[in-house]
């Protein structure tokens, strides 16, 4: 999305102390490519366990789209909804490697933006961090969540993270595995309200471009 592009729509929908946000967000990208310091923790959630996902929306004028390819977003432009592909970079390209994209308006705005994967390819193209999931043997995995700071809060994310176990169920997964920051409470307390296991404890490194994975094994136990 051109810069300016991306400025009028924060500035359109979170105001000048948004437009300031995303400002410093992306001044910190160069930093944040040279060097990044974060704790998570691996989740494997159990989609034999699941049962039929049938959360409420949790805030009047919600609606979840599912969208698999450009054709989707672009029928979704001309039902008038906001296209999240002007605000969610390289959004084309991850609709091309096989990528999903769970996108949750209100009354017609972009209010959060998810994905899932059911390939290795498509898993690059929103998550890099290199935790093992078996795409050839019924595993899934979720990530790359977004929600615009005016709509946090309101429960959002777990909402979506139920379409989003249910479509990995229903195309034939049993497993779904993500990771999440360690301190990213919202996420931790919206997605263990589904049947899971902390497989793993993780911490990432880097430093001037060179990254370094840990992994350790946890109890397996829901938290």
């Amino acid at each position: 999305m051109p810069l300016m592009a991306r400025a009028r729509r924060l500035l359109k929908t979170e105001g000048v102390r948004g437009l300031m946000l995303g400002i410093a967000r992306f001044g910190s990208a160069p930093v944040h490519r040279a060097f990044w310091w974060e704790s998570f923790r691996v989740y494997e959630f159990v989609l034999t366990e699941l049962g039929e996902v049938s959360l409420a929306p949790p805030v009047a004028g919600l609606e979840v789209h599912v969208i698999e390819c450009e054709d989707d977003a672009d029928r979704l432009v001309q039902e008038g909804y906001e296209d999240f592909r002007l605000t969610i970079g390289s959004s084309g390209r991850r609709l091309e490697s096989g990528a999903v994209a769970f996108c949750a308006h209100v009354d017609g705005v972009l209010a959060h933006v998810a994905w899932v994967a059911l390939s290795e390819d498509a898993k690059r193209s929103f998550d890099v961090l290199p935790y093992a999931v078996d795409f050839a043997n019924g595993e899934g995995c979720s990530g790359g969540s977004w929600t615009f700071p005016r709509y946090r809060g309101w429960g959002i994310y777990r909402y979506v993270m139920g379409w989003r176990l249910a479509y990995l169920q229903s195309h034939g997964c049993t497993l779904c595995r993500n990771a999440t920051l360690a301190d990213n409470v919202a996420a931790l307390r919206g997605q263990e309200v589904f049947p899971h296991r902390v497989i793993g404890r993780a911490h990432v490194r880097r430093l001037f471009g060179r990254t370094r994975w840990t992994e350790y094994p946890s109890d397996g136990g829901g938290t």
